[in-house]
């Protein structure tokens, strides 16, 4: 990170302007800038910036922190509810996990009854399997809609959905049937069958089938997002390209230190961890 894009940033927060004034220079920087200056910033200053970013924004921020609980735990549990639950689910996850126990469960309690569901799933998951790293944020729809409805769905779940560029489709009982590449949905005539452009032997993964078994299939495929599935063939979660990088760097770090006998392997996990979430 350029020391001058911090400063500017800084700047911009130590600055007179108004909150919305303020707002609209900090949407000119990425989220990493934004969380880069935490480290330097005084309580008061944090005060400030969180009054200037709406919630999204804030937990947006949040995902490239290093210890995102530090700040957590200093809010009142209704804003820190607020801000996890717009997390994605396994990153909500991992900063609930590093929070007092009694933090943990009040906060819980406060989330939304689809985020509560989510991160209860996840949990439920060994960690040395798919499930425990999957994450709940994608777009489905029904097999038999035509492409103006499904193009329709994408554009009102884009606001709050990253994960746009591939939509699932399921058929009407619920269990997964094939996927379509937005670049796909975007070029297709609107008269044309949605059928024509889903693809059915797509890649998928299961919940749980072990994380290092898995590497080899997400490695090969390269994409961007697979799908998860359960024993009944329900799609429940997905699989980004950070999980894979992240899970693929994990077992490579894992490995290496099991032959160098290292006897910190955890710092180095969290090391990797870090170093991912800042791409």
């Amino acid at each position: 990170m350029e020391r001058n894009i911090i400063d500017e940033i800084i700047s911009i927060i130590h600055s007179d302007l108004s909150n919305e004034e303020i707002k609209q220079e900090l949407d000119k920087y990425h989220d990493n800038d934004i969380a880069s200056t935490f480290e330097l910033l005084t309580d008061q200053d944090l005060e400030k910036l969180f009054s200037v970013l709406d919630k999204q924004r804030t937990s947006d921020v949040f995902s490239y922190l290093e210890n995102p609980e530090k700040y957590i735990v200093e809010m009142n549990h209704e804003e820190a509810a607020d801000i996890i639950e717009l997390m994605d689910a396994d990153d909500a996850v991992d900063v609930l996990e590093e929070l007092p126990a009694k933090d943990r469960d009040n906060i819980i309690g406060l989330l939304e009854k689809e985020s509560s569901e989510d991160i209860k799933l996840i949990v439920s998951y060994d960690e040395d399997v798919i499930g425990s790293i999957m994450t709940t944020n994608f777009i489905t729809v029904k097999r038999g809609s035509t492409i103006k409805e499904t193009m329709k769905r994408v554009i009102e779940e884009a606001p709050e959905n990253d994960n746009i560029y591939t939509i699932f489709v399921l058929n009407e009982d619920e269990t997964y049937y094939g996927s379509i590449d937005l670049k796909a949905l975007i070029i297709a005539r609107k008269d044309e069958k949605l059928e024509n452009i889903i693809k059915t032997t797509y890649p998928v993964l299961h919940t749980n089938e072990i994380i290092e078994d898995a590497i080899p299939k997400i490695r090969e495929y390269a994409l961007n997002i697979l799908p998860v599935l359960n024993e009944q063939q329900k799609l429940v979660g997905v699989i980004t390209s950070d999980d894979m990088i992240e899970a693929y760097e994990e077992q490579f770090v894992e490995d290496y230190a099991k032959l160098a006998g290292l006897s910190s392997e955890e710092d180095i996990v969290e090391s990797t961890r870090t170093s991912v979430k800042k791409r």
